[in-house]
Parts: structure tokens; C-alpha cells; sequence
């Protein structure tokens, strides 16, 4: 993996991940509006593109990219980004995380997680790579199937007395070695 940042503009990003060839990139992408975030099933979203224009063995750490400061729902957004290792920043307008991240296979890191976040059900579910995970804020009720086939997660922070939902929360999570407190 190189350490040089490549900056794309977000209407030339399709483009630029056809022509990637076999690697891990660190990507700047600028020129992000609140409409490009949305459930990446939906056509012309970040998540979207990510899954529909990066070729196999292609890697892609998004550390440097900045999304918009006004999202509320970050639900969906890049479900499937199998070739995500690590993702933005999360924004502190954000309250909907559910189905987040869940089937990124090669994520291994994800930044801390908004006092405003109510909903993680699902976020994180089959993030077969992840290890660890960030304090989950007081604000947080559902964590539903979370952690679900987070089968290299093997610490968990402690659970708030905010949440209400854990069902399946760590199911199939085989490499856990220490349990929160609930």
C-alpha cells in the first residue's frame, strides 16, 4: 500500500476505480453531496459506485475522504463494499447506521461512532475482517444483529444502558475472547 493520498473529484470516480489494477489505494474523494450518500443498491450513490466499478483485488482506504456534514441516515450506504478497508469519518449529524457497513468483507478498522447515533442494527453485520470496535455512544438503542458473522471480532466495547435491541447482536462472532458488560 502506498501512503500517497490520490484525490478523485466524486463525478470521475467510476472511472478511476474501472482503470485501477491490483492493490490497496488511499483515496481522497471530494466533491460529495448529501444526495450521493444513500443505500448502495441505489444507482449514482457513493456505495453504489464503490461496489459496481472496482475491479477484484483492488482495495480502497477512504481515511482521507470527508463526507457531508448535513446526513442524518448513513443506512445502507456501503452494504457490500467488499473492497472497503477503512471508511470515513463519520458525521455527528448522523442517527441511522443500520446496515452501515454490513458486508464489508475487507473492512478492518471503522472510526468512532457519533453521540448521535441511535441505530446500529445490522451496521456491522458479516465485517468478516474487523478486530475491534469503538465505544458505542450513550445515545444508541438498537444493536440488532450488529456484530453478526464478525467472525475475526475478538474485543467488543462495553454495551450502554441506552440500548433496548440486541438480538443475535454477536452471533456467529467465533474469535470473541472477552464479553462486554451488558
Amino acid at each position: 500500500m502506498s501512503d500517497e493520498v490520490i484525490e478523485v473529484s466524486f463525478s470521475e470516480l467510476a472511472e478511476y476505480l474501472q482503470g485501477l489494477t491490483a492493490g490497496t489505494y488511499r483515496l481522497q474523494i471530494n466533491n460529495i453531496l448529501s444526495n450521493n450518500i444513500g443505500k448502495s443498491s441505489t444507482s449514482g450513490t457513493l456505495g453504489y459506485i464503490i461496489n459496481h466499478n472496482t475491479p477484484p483485488d483492488v482495495y480502497l482506504n477512504l481515511a482521507n475522504t470527508r463526507l457531508p456534514n448535513d446526513i442524518t441516515s448513513m443506512s445502507g450506504c456501503f452494504s457490500g463494499c467488499k473492497s472497503l478497508t477503512t471508511v470515513p469519518n463519520i458525521p455527528d449529524s448522523v442517527t441511522d447506521m443500520s446496515y452501515c457497513f454490513s458486508e464489508c468483507s475487507s473492512l478492518t478498522t471503522v472510526p468512532n461512532i457519533p453521540k448521535s447515533v441511535t441505530d446500529m442494527s445490522y451496521c456491522f453485520s458479516w465485517c468478516s475482517s474487523l478486530t475491534t470496535v469503538p465505544n458505542i455512544p450513550d445515545s444508541v438503542t438498537d444493536m440488532s444483529d450488529c456484530f453478526l458473522g464478525c467472525k475475526s471480532l475478538t474485543t467488543v466495547p462495553n454495551i450502554p444502558d441506552s440500548v433496548t435491541n440486541m438480538s443475535y447482536c454477536f452471533r456467529s462472532c467465533t474469535s470473541l475472547t472477552t464479553v462486554p458488560n451488558i
